[in-house]
């Protein structure tokens, strides 16, 4: 796995991996996230439902203050709706990729939120895989960075011959195809890695 701050590019992978899954999980009937009722936790929770509630585009919720109060509340777990944060993520993490010098980073909190979805994103795509067959893949042109960070993941994944897979990968000539939730699983174990070793607030550059 890669070492030190998360580039720009991966930045971005990260946002558009959130983003198409903000969508997915918009239609499943339960999509409770919580986490700990830490005061980051809190902030980024309203940070999140003062978000969605700017996306609608109409009137103000009338459930937003609610939802607010409920954060705010002495609570041990709060909750939101997965597909929210996702699509909060997914703006940041994109908004950060676009302006990534003198910009602040994600914090720790966010690292560890984010860790959180993508690994939610990996359960439910092995559940495809698992009950219906379905795989996933992610495509990506043969350049060099793509290559060394395909390389990676495959060995991050450490499945059957990712030896011999890595070493196909860094020769390809063409688009490189592997599933997704390998990708997204490599992600959500990079965020929770620098959350777990990072001591400065804001880490993602």
């Amino acid at each position: 796995m890669a070492a030190g701050p998360l580039s720009p590019s991966e930045l971005g992978t990260i946002g558009d991996l959130l983003g198409d899954a903000a969508g997915e999980f918009a239609e499943h009937g339960c999509n409770d996230f919580g986490c700990p009722a830490t005061e980051e936790n809190k902030a980024l929770f309203i940070a999140i439902i003062q978000w969605q509630a700017a996306q609608a585009g109409a009137a103000v919720d009338p459930t937003l203050i609610e939802s607010v109060e409920q954060v705010q509340a002495p609570n041990q777990e709060i909750y939101s709706f997965d597909n929210w944060a996702m699509g909060y993520f997914a703006q940041r993490c994109r908004s950060l990729a676009k302006n990534a010098t003198g910009v602040l980073g994600l914090s720790v909190a966010e690292l560890r939120m984010i860790g959180a979805l993508l690994d939610l994103m990996v359960e439910f795509r092995e559940i495809d895989l698992e009950d219906h067959d379905i795989t996933v893949d992610y495509t990506l042109s043969a350049t060099d960075e793509n290559k060394q960070f395909i390389a990676s993941v495959v060995e991050h994944e450490g499945v059957a011959g990712w030896e011999r897979r890595k070493a196909e990968v860094m020769q390809s000539k063409r688009e490189i195809v592997l599933p997704e939730h390998w990708i997204t699983r490599y992600f959500a174990d990079r965020c929770k890695q620098l959350a777990a070793c990072v001591t400065d607030s804001r880490v993602a550059q």
